[in-house]
C-alpha cells in the first residue's frame, strides 16, 4: 500500500493481513491489527502508529520511518509483543525518534537497547499508569467528582515537578486535558514517560506522584495520603479516601407466602424473601451483592459470616444472589429472592 504525497496517509483498523505488507507515503496508522506475515515492511515520511498489533505470523520486518526531524516522533508503537526473531530486527537508526509505549521485546539480559538503537536515534519508554480514585474498601470511587493530578520527581533536585498537560492520545478516561483532570468513573489511564536512550546516553524520569479531589454534596474529600510510584512497567497507584468508604447493613428481612407476612410460613411452598439494605456512607455503592442463605451465617454475633460463602453453597445451604446496581448514600434499596424449603411433617396417632 502507498499513500499519494508526503501528506497523506493510510489507515488500518480491527484487520486481518494474511500476507507481507509494506507501507509507503505520508503516514501510516494501524490499529488493533493482526499481521499473519512473512513480512511487514513501514517506511512512510511521517509517523508510523503501530497500536495493539498482533504480530503472529511475521519472521521479517523493518520500521525505517524517518523525518530528518530528530525532535518529531517518527514511530509510535503501543501494546504490542515482539518475539525473539522480531526483537532482533527491531532496529533503529538515522534521526529516528521512536517511542514504545507498554511494548514488550525479547530481553533476556535485560538490555532491550544494545541492538536496537543506533547512528543518532532516540528510543524512548513509556507504561501505562493508571490512577484509581478508591474508598477504604479498595472500590474505585465513581459517581464522586473525581479530579487527579500527576507530578513527577525531579531526578537533579529530588523535588515535585508538574507533568505537561496531556494530550488526547497520552491519557483515557479523563474529561478533561488539564491538570487535575476530571475522571468521571474514578481513575485514569496515563501514558507514563519512563526513560529514553541513544547510543551513547539516557534519561530518566519515572518517578510520579499522584494526588486528587472528590467532591460529594459540596464537600471535598481529600485522600490518606498522596501515591508514588516508579514506573519501570504498566503500573497502577491508588489514591485511598477512607473517609468514603461505604457503610452498608441490612436494615429489615421479611417473608411472604401461604401465611402472608407470618414469620410462620408452610415447607414445600415458595416463600419471597426480601432484604433491605441501607447504606449510611458518603458515597453510592455500585454492584452490591446480597447473599440469602438457609441458615444463620452469624451464629456467635460478631458481625462476620462465621465461613466463606462457598462453605454454605457447599453444604446446600445457599438460596440466590442478587446484584444491586447502585444503593445510594442515605438510601435503602430492597431485593427479593424466592424460597422453597423442603421438608417432611412428622405427625402421630
Amino acid at each position: 500500500l502507498q499513500s499519494d504525497g508526503s501528506t497523506s496517509s493510510v489507515t488500518i483498523r480491527d484487520s486481518t493481513s494474511d500476507a507481507n505488507v509494506t507501507l509507503y507515503g505520508g503516514s501510516a496508522t494501524l490499529v488493533r491489527d493482526q499481521f499473519l506475515g512473512p513480512g511487514l515492511w513501514i517506511d512512510t515520511v511521517q509517523t508510523t502508529q503501530l497500536w495493539d498489533a498482533s504480530l503472529t505470523g511475521v519472521t521479517s520486518l523493518a520500521f525505517t520511518t524517518d523525518d530528518g526531524n530528530a525532535n518529531t516522533v517518527d514511530v509510535d508503537i503501543r501494546n504490542t509483543t515482539f518475539n525473539d526473531v522480531q526483537t532482533a530486527q527491531l532496529v533503529f537508526g538515522g534521526t529516528q525518534n521512536v517511542q514504545l509505549t507498554s511494548v514488550q521485546t525479547y530481553d533476556p539480559d535485560g538490555m532491550w537497547w544494545a541492538n536496537m538503537i543506533t547512528s543518532g536515534a532516540t528510543v524512548s519508554r513509556y507504561w501505562w499508569l493508571r490512577v484509581n480514585a478508591v474508598d477504604g474498601t479498595g472500590t474505585v470511587l465513581s459517581d464522586a467528582n473525581v479530579r487527579l493530578s500527576l507530578s513527577r520527581i525531579d531526578p537533579s533536585t529530588l523535588l515535585p515537578v508538574a507533568v505537561p498537560n496531556p494530550g488526547a492520545n497520552d491519557i483515557y478516561y479523563a474529561t478533561t486535558f488539564v491538570w487535575p483532570v476530571s475522571a468521571p468513573d474514578g481513575f485514569i489511564l496515563y501514558r507514563a514517560f519512563a526513560e529514553s536512550r541513544t547510543v551513547s546516553t539516557r534519561t530518566v524520569d519515572n518517578s510520579y506522584i499522584a494526588t486528587g479531589t472528590a467532591v460529594l454534596d459540596n464537600t471535598t474529600y481529600t485522600p490518606d495520603s498522596s501515591a508514588q510510584v516508579l514506573v519501570t512497567a504498566d503500573t497502577i497507584a491508588n489514591l485511598v479516601f477512607s473517609s468514603l468508604t461505604p457503610d452498608l447493613s441490612i436494615t429489615e428481612i421479611s417473608v411472604s407466602g401461604g401465611n402472608l407476612g407470618s414469620q410462620l410460613q408452610p415447607i414445600n411452598t415458595n416463600i419471597n424473601v426480601t432484604a433491605t439494605i441501607h447504606n449510611a456512607g458518603q458515597i453510592n455503592v455500585r454492584n452490591v451483592k446480597v447473599s440469602f442463605f438457609e441458615d444463620n451465617v452469624d451464629k456467635n454475633g460478631d458481625g462476620f459470616m462465621d465461613f466463606m460463602p462457598l462453605d454454605y453453597t457447599a453444604s446446600g445451604l445457599w438460596i440466590a444472589d442478587v446484584v444491586i446496581s447502585v444503593v445510594p448514600t442515605n438510601g435503602n434499596v430492597s431485593v427479593t429472592v424466592v424460597w422453597h424449603p423442603n421438608g417432611a411433617l412428622e405427625s402421630s396417632r
